[in-house]
């Protein structure tokens, strides 16, 4: 997979998918009732955004992240699991699941915290952390 560099990205957290500022609180909250204030501070720090529905021409966010990436927060990972609804949103310009099913593997090879909010892998939670 080619691998976009992309100016003061790479050592930065990648956000991919997220639409409004209320859904990032809630992802906050979530890391601090799980003990990983850490998380929160380099999201606080600032982060890099991705969202092929609302910004394509930014790319997608698989190709941004790199073994240097600390952290990545998927809102809504469609297409993933067998409960994510895939043979809906397969033809849906609404959501975007390309290389949503690349995402995990990508993170676990280069051991980068993934944090999956919404709809996620395997029905679980509505939140999940992945630390590898």
């Amino acid at each position: 997979m080619l691998r976009v560099l992309i100016e003061g990205a790479g050592n930065r957290p990648i956000v991919i998918g997220l639409h409004d500022k209320q859904e990032m609180h809630e992802i906050y909250r979530f890391l601090f009732q799980h003990g990983r204030d850490d998380l929160v501070e380099l999201l606080a720090d600032g982060y890099e955004v991705y969202d092929m529905t609302n910004n394509p021409d930014r790319g997608d966010g698989l190709d941004a992240i790199t073994e240097r990436t600390p952290l990545v927060v998927a809102v809504n990972l469609y297409g993933i699991s067998v409960r994510s609804r895939a043979d809906d949103v397969a033809t849906s310009a609404y959501f975007y699941n390309r290389n949503n099913h690349e995402l995990l593997a990508l993170c676990k090879r280069l051991s980068v915290p993934l944090v999956a909010w919404g709809e996620v892998p395997e029905g679980s939670d509505y939140a999940k952390l992945y630390t590898w």
